[in-house]
């Protein structure tokens, strides 16, 4: 029987990728079984089902159920990255989103829901540029500002001193709503302390507070029961993902370097931590702890005052009394 080169290819990686799993310790140069796997991915390719087939067949086996589900924002991490897939570079800010199912998703609950679900690590930028071509119409925006250009970390003006501001999307202090900033840098990771107001002559900031996606369950069907594309765009986007749900596809696997059908869970590990991990520390949590110390060193002071006092007293009795 004759094998096409799809079936060779597979057979040489998992061959490969067991041996990776079965004696690590043997392999002496991971960086050549790597190379051994993204040639078995290329041949695949040419011979006309590679992984662009492989993907794009993933992608409509999930999103022939996706519009089942709800999204809901679990955590926003202004301060860390994923790896841009296509340029290979990183990109700062990250949404961890959960597609819930949609009878079962709920803002009051933490995360939306507690199983069936997937959660998806999106570039931030990514995350907000979708939700806003979806919901621009109901945001009541002001025409003075279009928010569209701020989706994503842009230069917006250079004052005098050769100084160059941006404005784009950041996560707020408690990582659990996204909101617009002005950032001195093109990661828009350092806050400026100079207004918006300051720099547009006036004009107020959208959603600098928060608010600039909704914290609720969004729905993933449109009111013919279609697919919303805001959905499907976040699955696409999705950095990393971990797959609780019923949904079998084929998906890319970032450590063996081959496709794969089951549930995604390559991102598991490193969503969880992200998830974890405390969000920045506030400036009202910043001054409320330091009141705290200044009491604490007050009250500690005054009472070793009155302490002192007393034993001095105490002492000065005493010698009276010897007399």
């Amino acid at each position: 029987m004759k094998l096409s080169a799809l079936h060779l290819s597979f057979l040489s990686a998992l061959t490969v990728a067991n041996a990776v799993d079965s004696v690590p310790r043997q392999i002496t140069n991971p960086d050549s079984v790597k190379r051994l796997l993204r040639n078995a991915r290329d041949l695949a390719e040419e011979d006309g089902y590679g992984d662009g087939q492989l993907e794009a067949e993933g992608f409509q086996e999930v999103e022939a159920e996706l519009m089942n589900y709800q999204l809901n924002l679990l955590k926003c991490q202004s301060r860390e990255s994923v790896v841009n897939s296509e340029e290979g570079a990183p990109q700062y800010g990250v949404a961890i989103v959960r597609a819930c199912p949609k009878n079962s998703c709920s803002a009051k609950t933490a995360g939306g829901c507690s199983k069936g679900y997937a959660d998806l690590a999106i570039p931030l930028s990514d995350f907000v540029e979708a939700y806003i071509q979806d919901q621009q119409e109901n945001m009541g925006l002001d025409d003075a500002v279009n928010i569209a250009d701020f989706s994503a970390c842009n230069e917006y003006v250079m004052d005098d001193a050769g100084v160059q501001y941006y404005v784009g999307p950041t996560c707020t202090s408690n990582g659990k709503d996204i909101k617009l900033g002005v950032f001195e840098d093109k990661y828009c990771l350092q806050a400026s302390k100079t207004s918006f107001e300051t720099l547009s002559n006036g004009l107020t900031l959208p959603f600098s507070s928060g608010g600039l996606v909704s914290t609720q369950c969004l729905s993933c069907a449109e009111e013919d029961g279609s697919l919303k594309q805001m959905c499907a765009t976040m699955y696409e986007d999705a950095a990393l993902r971990c797959e609780q749900w019923d949904i079998s596809h084929y998906y890319w696997n970032p450590v063996t370097l081959v496709y794969r059908f089951g549930k995604d869970t390559a991102g598991c590990k490193y969503i969880e931590w992200m998830d974890r991990s405390p969000p920045p520390f506030s400036e009202w949590a910043t001054i409320f702890s330091l009141l705290l110390l200044v009491c604490g060193t007050f009250i500690g002071a005054v009472y070793y005052t009155r302490w002192w006092k007393e034993g001095k007293c105490r002492s000065r009795a005493k010698e009276v009394l010897a007399i």
